[in-house]
């Protein structure tokens, strides 16, 4: 039997504020299976059109809608269903941003 350290009153009040953090924020973004953000780049006619997929999204779409509308600026992000869906490669800076608010 392996028996872990106890926590110490750092580690935990640390992760009390991060789950606090990340309780706050109106919507969730589910990973991969494989672990990764399922943030994905497709391309469209013979590869000279880029596309940005953010899948799986849970709760208030509207305000990470405006959320990725301030973080990408003059940019065309269409809402459908399942994704958003934005023109331009911009994989890489929303990967960033989410991982920066805690996903």
């Amino acid at each position: 039997m392996i028996l872990r350290r106890p926590f110490s009153t750092l580690q935990r009040e640390l992760a009390k504020s991060i789950q606090s953090k990340i309780d706050a924020i109106p919507f969730h973004i589910n990973r991969t299976a494989s672990g990764n953000l399922a943030v994905f780049v497709k391309y469209r006619h013979n590869n000279n059109l880029a596309y940005t997929y953010v899948q799986k999204v849970k709760g208030n779409r509207k305000i990470l809608k405006q959320e990725l509308q301030v973080l990408l600026g003059n940019c065309r992000i269409m809402d459908t269903r399942n994704a958003f869906v934005i023109q331009g490669n911009y994989k890489n800076l929303i990967v960033k941003y989410l991982k920066s608010i805690g996903f």
